[in-house]
């Protein structure tokens, strides 16, 4: 879990601050900035979750009486942050119920066939409980966040890239920031050695 000061710093850094000029703290100006280009990253990831579980969702609304009496819509949210195998529960359920449902009922079995084909695409993927242990990121919300922050950062005005121009530089911050720098560097250099001969 981040600080508040590491929290403000990553924010300020998005609002434009470098602290090479004095090495002061970020002021307000630039946290204002990084607040303004973060809010709707942050909506983002809760939008990304929430999709997620949407395909539950609707099978509840169709299936369930009015108002999810037994919360089977809570059920589901808190069997997939604490148990690895609910999915395979959910999946077995959503089986059993495509099974069950008479065909008199095309929107209850709409939904279940929605879930399922949602499920069997992405069911190994929402194996929440154990990103959630390892205190990893969860869904591609962190993911697709990043690179709607590098874009922004990349897009400002008066700027003008291209691929040839960009694309180095983006390579180059992101061996940086990942602490991969070394890794790279070296490699990279020694491709680009050549032995010379002295000719008399």
């Amino acid at each position: 879990m981040p600080t508040i000061g590491l929290a403000a710093r990553w924010i300020a850094d998005l609002g434009g601050y470098t602290g090479r000029s004095s090495g002061d703290p970020p002021g307000s100006i630039v946290i204002r900035r990084g607040l303004f280009w973060i809010a709707p990253a942050v909506l983002l990831a809760k939008k990304r979750y929430e999709n997620q579980i949407n395909a539950q969702d609707s099978v509840v609304d169709a299936c369930e009486p009015e108002n999810d009496p037994h919360d089977w819509k809570g059920w589901y949210r808190s069997k997939l942050m604490k148990d690895d195998g609910a999915i395979d529960r959910i999946w077995r359920k959503l089986l059993r119920s495509a099974e069950t449902l008479p065909s008199r009922q095309p929107k209850e079995r709409k939904a279940v066939a929605a879930a399922l084909s949602y499920l069997r695409k992405r069911g190994p993927k929402m194996r929440y409980a154990m990103l959630a242990a390892a205190h990893l990121p969860i869904a591609s919300g962190a993911s697709e966040i990043t690179c709607w922050h590098t874009q922004c950062r990349v897009q400002r005005p008066g700027q003008s890239w291209q691929v040839p121009g960009l694309r180095p530089v983006m390579s180059v911050r992101t061996l940086v920031l990942s602490d991969r720098w070394q890794s790279a560097w070296h490699p990279y250099t020694a491709s680009c050695r050549k032995e010379i001969k002295c000719v008399a």
